[in-house]
């Protein structure tokens, strides 16, 4: 009884040191080797060494900040593409057998906002770490110190909209109507038969006594011109037309009163003979 009594004892002193007894707990490292010291815009490479993490599918991305601040930026590549963004599991795989894995990761400086990125000088690079859920898991690990070689990019002023002056409308110049010359018509002259010396004489009156009447008329009308504020007769230019009228009638009339005379004579004359 004694013996059984001692060994229940001996086997539930061991229970309660196993239950009781704090567990030692690993604490997950990493190990940053390898990196770039000067940073440029061209892609750079990172040995990454993990201890302490469960096994199973973790993630890695690169971390680029300045010190004190919150603000990261930064690409890695995950063996597709380079990605930058708050999805864990988009960033480069690597598998934790026995508690450790170690990678080789490349990055580089992406496009950082302004807010983000100071400016050329010294700034912290470390590596985060998500775990298989792709939750973001806190690791021990030392940031190392680089230096950044991009230069800022300078803001585009904005241009500021200009008043376009209003052009005043201009008097289009009046045009002067070009006088329309008057085209004289050149009277065609028809062949006549030739008259004889009595006839020739008769005519010769006639066209002079014509023209002195043309002259009156021109004259007249001329004057009548000269005069506009001067009130207009029309009896004077009547009374010389009447007596041109009158004038040519009895010149005509006495042309063919000789021409008949003179063919009267002309026919006694041929009797005779």
């Amino acid at each position: 009884m004694c013996n059984k009594r001692n060994i229940l004892i001996f086997f539930l002193f061991i229970f309660l040191f196993i239950s009781f007894f704090p567990k030692k707990v690993f604490a997950v490292t990493l190990d940053i080797s390898n990196y770039p010291s000067v940073i440029n815009s061209d892609p750079f490479s990172v040995d990454v060494f993990v201890s302490g993490a469960s096994d199973g599918k973790n993630y890695l991305r690169i971390d680029l900040y300045k010190d004190g601040t919150t603000k990261y930026f930064g690409e890695t590549f995950n063996g597709v593409d380079w990605y930058f963004g708050s999805t864990g599991i988009s960033y480069f795989a690597i598998d934790i057998i026995d508690s450790t894995a170690s990678a080789t990761l490349q990055g580089r400086f992406g496009s950082p906002s302004l807010t983000e990125y100071l400016g050329p000088g010294n700034y912290k690079l470390r590596i985060r770490r998500y775990t298989s859920s792709g939750g973001s898991s806190t690791t021990d690990q030392t940031p190392v110190d680089v230096n950044i070689q991009v230069a800022t990019p300078t803001p585009e002023p904005t241009s500021e909209p200009t008043n376009t002056p209003t052009s005043s409308p201009t008097n289009s110049p009046t045009l002067t109507p070009t006088p329309t010359p008057v085209v004289t018509k050149t009277p065609t002259i028809k062949p006549t038969n030739t008259p004889s010396p009595n006839e020739t004489e008769e005519s010769l009156n006639m066209e002079v006594l014509g023209i002195q009447i043309e002259d009156n008329l021109i004259n007249s009308t001329q004057s009548s011109e000269e005069n506009n504020d001067k009130p207009k007769s029309n009896f004077l230019p009547i009374l010389f037309i009447v007596l041109g009228i009158s004038f040519v009638g009895f010149s005509g009339f006495a042309f063919f009163k000789q021409k008949r005379l003179n063919n009267s004579e002309d026919e006694k004359n041929s009797e005779v003979i």
